[in-house]
């Protein structure tokens, strides 16, 4: 269980490392996107103070209309002039609102860029948890090694003494079962001996008792012969 816990956290760690460096690269992104619209900026106020001094230069080397110019040259000049002025209006709204769209753009990127810091110092405390759940399970792990040796060592000592215990019994066991054995076949030629004496008994009995017979049987026939 603590290995494969191990291995998980391992993973998560390294999907969490993983989204960290895209988050890395989103910022790297977001500091070059940044350049490039600050760069076009200063453009665009370059622009802007180009055409201004244009402009001012434009009114200030156009003729004036004066007693001598005829009124239709006058209102043409003029008109001339506005037009152009309503042109270089109509460029400056133009640069105006390119201007306010990437002020907008960059406002975006820099929020995009705190929510992205955001998300790597979420990710950055992530990963130390996880890192410090890692080493509590590394050090759990190390317990229970240890805690599974001296267990090892003990059942070792344990099965050791167990064993010669058992040993021992075994050659008492086999030393009574030898002592049974030579008790039984001891039993076995008493009761033979006993068996055979006991017919020898049977057969000195009925050779007494015949015995006893014979001589019965001569008395009686002496007894009979014999003179009253």
């Amino acid at each position: 269980m603590g290995v494969e816990a191990l291995n998980n956290g391992v993973a998560e760690v390294a999907s969490e490392a993983e989204s960290a460096e895209k988050v890395r690269t989103a910022l790297v992104a977001l500091e070059s996107a940044k350049d490039t619209y600050a760069l076009e900026l200063s453009e665009l106020k370059a622009l802007n103070d180009a055409i201004a001094e244009k402009l001012e230069h434009r009114v200030k080397d156009e003729p004036l209309c004066t007693s001598e110019m005829e009124p239709a040259q006058c209102f043409t000049l003029l008109e001339n002039l506005l037009h152009e002025r309503e042109v270089l209006v109509e460029d400056l709204r133009q640069e105006k609102a390119r201007y306010e769209e990437l002020e907008k753009e960059l406002k975006r990127e820099h929020t995009e860029k705190l929510e992205a810091q955001m998300c790597l110092s979420v990710l950055n405390d992530t990963i130390k948890k996880a890192l410090q759940g890692e080493k509590f399970l590394v050090e759990q792990n190390r317990h229970l090694l240890s805690e599974q040796e001296l267990l090892a060592s003990k059942l070792e000592e344990v099965s050791t003494t167990r064993l010669s215990g058992l040993r021992s019994q075994v050659k008492g066991l086999e030393s009574a079962c030898s002592s049974v054995r030579q008790e039984e076949v001891a039993l076995v030629l008493y009761n033979k001996v006993c068996a055979r004496g006991l017919c020898v008994f049977v057969e000195l009995v009925f050779f007494c008792h015949a015995m006893i017979c014979v001589i019965l049987r001569t008395l009686k026939e002496n007894y009979a012969f014999a003179p009253t």
